[in-house]
């Protein structure tokens, strides 16, 4: 699974994450509520399954995030294409797509 995080959607965790006294030191907590476990429960539900694109951005509030499946179901190859398409992310593919590897 692919998920994209908005930058808006980065502000949220920022200021949700950020105290002063402690600095950035929580962002990894917050990072793991207001993401990992979301994202968890979406998997455990079938509302969100491998191969998934997800965009994750920010409520109209912007105090909470909003995950929506922009492509369902994908090829791992296909996850990378649609993923630098839309997202103009230029991350490399972990390895070359063979037919072989069974990704056709």
């Amino acid at each position: 699974m692919f998920f994209n995080v908005s930058p808006e959607a980065k502000n949220v965790i920022l200021k949700s994450g950020y105290e002063a006294k402690f600095g950035g030191r929580s962002i990894r907590r917050t990072v793991e509520h207001l993401i990992a476990d979301p994202l968890t429960n979406l998997l455990s539900a079938d509302q969100v399954k491998s191969g998934d694109v997800v965009n994750i951005t920010a409520s109209a509030d912007k105090r909470s995030l909003v995950f929506t499946v922009v492509a369902a179901e994908l090829t791992l190859e296909e996850q990378f294409t649609l993923y630098r398409k839309v997202y103009g992310n230029d991350i490399a593919p972990p390895y070359q797509f063979k037919k072989a590897d069974g990704l056709d």
